[in-house]
């Protein structure tokens, strides 16, 4: 087992495709730091024409503290008191002003939320599977080994690993690319940490992200073994983790409800595995014991299928 997984994350770490992630995130945050310039200049354009008069604010915006019996709200209360309240946060999020830019905890879970990095991990991984049946190296393993089924968790193993490096990786390139963007706008930068008594929540929500990843890396596996397909398997990935797939579901279950009158108290998204991480911890969509109820079902059900396939199959 040990042979065959050195062999794979060798093999991996070789791997041209695997560096893709990186230079894309770096691409990606080079054009939001470029664009934070302009939304800056705007704001901060906006606040001392606030500041002089020049603009009035309604009083039908949302902007005035209760508690203060009428007086507006700053910027930074209001970045408090929105964070405090449930904020998914935001790399680098910058206050109205532009003076501030906060960082903290919740820029790990920034990589969780669009699927952005859980698509890559999947496709990296098709690619990385597909790869030794193209080139022939999945022969020469075959008959290296005594057990297919190594082959089986060595692959989940790789994908785990692409997946811890990409989510270190994103949240290293984030921060460095924030404080380069507070650098150039003048801005202070200011550590925000989690809301008082939120730590468990939030890191067991961290922790449930992480589940639901592996999930879907064992998933990915297993429709690796049943079609050998790389063309299908980015699909795959893709339907998995853009929440297409999800939204299909939740269409089947309306269709079945309009045509049968079923399933009308049935809340199908307590149960799909992307829905209940997409919005943050703080969502009603989050159901943290029943995502990681599915999540360790499929997980379980795809080594066993995986297993029972990869051994009865041919080789080519």
């Amino acid at each position: 087992m040990l042979r065959v997984l050195r062999t794979d994350l060798y093999r991996l770490f070789r791997s041209k495709s695997f560096y893709v992630y990186p230079v894309v995130v770096t691409f990606v945050l080079i054009i939001s730091v470029i664009f934070s310039f302009k939304t800056t200049d705007e704001t901060q354009e906006a606040a001392k024409a606030e500041q002089a008069g020049l603009v009035v604010v309604s009083s039908e915006e949302n902007d005035i503290d209760e508690e203060t019996e009428g007086v507006r709200k700053t910027p930074i209360a209001e970045f408090e008191a929105g964070f405090n309240d449930g904020y998914r946060g935001e790399i680098g999020y910058t206050d109205q002003n532009g003076k501030y830019v906060y960082i903290g905890w919740e820029a790990l879970t920034e990589s969780f939320y669009d699927g952005f990095t859980i698509f890559f991990i999947g496709m990296i991984l098709v690619i990385f599977a597909t790869s030794e049946t193209r080139k022939g190296f999945i022969k020469n393993s075959t008959g290296c080994i005594k057990d297919r089924s190594y082959m089986v968790m060595s692959k989940i193993i790789v994908g785990i690993t692409i997946m811890v490096c990409y989510v270190l990786e994103y949240v290293a390139l984030s921060s460095i690319f924030t404080v380069i963007r507070a650098v150039v706008n003048g801005s202070s930068i200011r550590w925000k940490s989690l809301p008082s008594g939120s730590g468990p929540k939030y890191f067991g929500f961290v922790l449930t992200c992480f589940v639901i990843f592996i999930a879907i890396i064992t998933i990915l596996e297993l429709m690796h073994e049943i079609t050998g397909s790389r063309a299908l398997g980015i699909v795959i990935a893709f339907g998995l983790t853009s929440t297409l797939l999800e939204q299909l579901a939740h269409g089947v279950v309306e269709l079945l409800r309009f045509l049968f009158d079923i399933l009308r108290d049935f809340d199908i998204g307590k149960y799909l595995l992307m829905e209940n991480i997409v919005e943050g911890y703080n969502s009603e969509h989050y159901h943290p014991e029943i995502a990681l109820t599915m999540s360790l079902i499929y997980i379980v059900v795809g080594i066993i299928l995986s297993i029972v396939i990869i051994r009865k199959k041919d080789i080519k």
